[in-house]
């Protein structure tokens, strides 16, 4: 993706990515709630303030994604956060996300890895 890591239109093409996925539209089939994915600030790669976006996903589907708002972040039943490395390392396949977070490497901020 050549667009800003968690900028609006990196999250417009991240949601196209999720919906031409076969393996996360079955993986997901049960999958019913919002999640905000949130990185860090990265001052050193230009990034001053958090960033976060938030994903509207339904039975392996996502129905809509954009950039998240502070409510969303009070909201989400889900949130992951993590530095922008780590994303990095998520984005790249290098690391799974449930690995991540029993790592320590992702943070569940809200919800249940259960």
């Amino acid at each position: 993706m050549a667009h800003d890591v968690f900028s609006d239109a990196w999250a417009q093409a991240f949601g196209e990515r999720i919906n031409g996925n076969d393996a996360y539209r079955n993986a997901a089939g049960a999958w019913e709630w919002p999640l905000v994915l949130s990185c860090d600030a990265a001052p050193d790669f230009a990034m001053a303030e958090p960033r976060s976006i938030h994903l509207d996903l339904w039975h392996g589907a996502c129905r809509s994604v954009r950039t998240a708002s502070p409510q969303d972040l009070e909201t989400a039943p889900y949130v992951l956060a993590a530095d922008l490395h780590t994303w990095k390392e998520v984005l790249d396949r290098r690391l799974d996300p449930v690995f991540g977070i029993m790592a320590g490497k992702l943070r569940l901020a809200r919800g249940n890895v259960g």
